[in-house]
Parts: C-alpha cells; sequence; structure tokens
C-alpha cells in the first residue's frame, strides 16, 4: 500500500488503526496474505482516502 508510504505511517501504527496485528499487515503487503475486501473501508478510513482509491478504482468527482 503506497498510501501508507506517502503518510509516513508505521508498519505498528497501520496496525493499531486498522486492529490488526503487524505480522498480518506484512503478510498483506509481501503479497503472501490476500487481501480480505471485507476490511477495505477500515484501512481507507485508516489511511483518510476513499475506498475507491484503495482498491485502484476511479473516482469520478
Amino acid at each position: 500500500m503506497k498510501e501508507k508510504d506517502k503518510q509516513n505511517l508505521s508498519l505498528s501504527e497501520l496496525a493499531r488503526r486498522t486492529g490488526l496485528a503487524k505480522s498480518t499487515l506484512s503478510r498483506y503487503f509481501n503479497k503472501t496474505r490476500e487481501f480480505p475486501l471485507n476490511r477495505a473501508s477500515d484501512f481507507a478510513k485508516s489511511l483518510n482516502v476513499p475506498t475507491e482509491y484503495l482498491l485502484g478504482l476511479k473516482v469520478n468527482h
């Protein structure tokens, strides 16, 4: 998730914001575990971005 890097968030901080373990998040970033689409809105909220943006969908304004 490039947005995490843009916002200079540590894995620990993102884990705290999403309520997930750092090891789980690490697996998502390493693509050794599939990203849970049912948690996309939680991640988007934690990163202050629209869910559509996080999923790579175009957002019409």
